[in-house]
């Protein structure tokens, strides 16, 4: 997850060997499988992170036709509703 905070917008790890907040924790047949794609971009809100919006599959290419450019608006978007929840006191 820290190199997802610490990126300026998706990242991409395609590296099985590298272990995965969600490892263990996703899998109909195998709740304990690793995972094999994870795409990760910050939740930015007035130039501060505050979260991360994370894409993990099983497949190594199940995420291979989701765009940078739709993960970073998921993020943005994610990332605006959580700054509305805060201004009227719902959230953060």
């Amino acid at each position: 997850l820290a190199q997802f905070v610490r990126a300026s917008g998706p990242l991409r790890i395609s590296d099985p060997s590298i272990p995965d907040p969600f490892d263990g924790l996703i899998g109909e047949s195998s709740p304990l499988s690793r995972v094999h794609a994870c795409v990760g971009c910050p939740l930015v809100v007035g130039g501060a992170v505050i979260g991360v919006l994370a894409l993990d599959a099983l497949d190594p290419h199940a995420l291979d036709h989701v765009g940078d450019d739709e993960v970073a608006a998921v993020a943005g978007f994610a990332a605006a509703a959580l700054e509305i929840l805060a201004d009227i006191g719902l959230g953060l």
